[in-house]
């Protein structure tokens, strides 16, 4: 299981618009975290957050399944947030990871400017309304 100090090492990394957002590094994350092989198209995204929306939505649904009811979230899961509102509504997706009882995520986007570790009870004094949490298939 990785640890919060292995995940250290992708913290920094800069947001590049549809090179390297929240996605690349999702998929990033876990084959150097977790040596899983995320089975995504990857490739440019579109500029704009609302036409991310579709893609990160189709994404996940083609790499993930959303937690059964009970069950419990594990390192490694993705967690799947709403962000922003009206028009410019769009997804923004994270890595979970679990230190001495906490949850955090690994996670970056445009408005950061990089990628960062917050905890997930802290996400959404940012703006991010938790969609759910996935396990990678």
């Amino acid at each position: 299981m990785a640890t919060l100090r292995a995940a250290e090492a992708l913290v920094g990394l800069p947001y590049v618009a549809r090179s390297f957002d929240c996605m690349h590094l999702a998929v990033l994350a876990q084959q150097q975290l977790f040596g899983r092989t995320v089975r995504w198209a990857g490739g440019l995204h579109p500029a704009r957050p609302t036409y991310q929306v579709a893609l990160v939505r189709d994404a996940i649904g083609d790499v993930a399944r959303p937690l059964a009811a009970g069950e419990q979230p594990e390192a490694g899961d993705a967690v799947l947030w709403l962000a922003g509102g009206g028009r410019s509504t769009h997804f923004h997706i994270g890595t979970l990871l679990l230190h001495a009882g906490e949850q955090w995520v690994l996670h970056t986007s445009e408005a950061l400017g990089t990628s960062v570790l917050q905890r997930l009870a802290e996400c959404p004094l940012t703006g991010l309304r938790l969609e759910g949490i996935y396990r990678w298939l």
